[in-house]
């Protein structure tokens, strides 16, 4: 499903040191760092979700599919809204905006 709406939404951009900032007020870096061992350095979500789309797993979902589960899941407690376009801004054709697709209300 993420990958259908790729044409029609833009990246992200994520404030590192936005986040860092309110998890030193909550749970702490390894909300998102999940699996970092204490005192260690976090690794790049990456180096352990695969940039291609992964379907077999889905405890250790591809790259894209965990931004999304890890994100979704505190930003739906404080939001309580999934609809891609409160993270994505749409892209656009020919200077307008794209049409909007029907979308689930949920992306999870």
């Amino acid at each position: 499903m993420l990958d259908d709406l790729e044409d029609l939404y833009l990246p992200v951009p994520f404030d590192h040191k936005g986040h860092a900032d309110m998890a030193e007020m909550s749970a702490g870096c390894h909300v998102c760092h999940h699996h970092t061992p204490q005192g260690a350095e976090h690794p790049a979500c990456r180096s352990c979700h695969s940039v291609a789309t992964v379907k077999d797993d889905v405890q250790m979902p591809g790259l894209k599919g965990a931004y999304h589960r890890q994100c979704l899941s505190c930003h739906r407690e404080w939001s309580h809204d999934t609809a891609c376009n409160v993270c994505h801004m749409p892209k656009t054709q020919r200077g307008r905006p794209t049409p909007p697709a029907s979308q689930p209300s949920s992306a999870m």
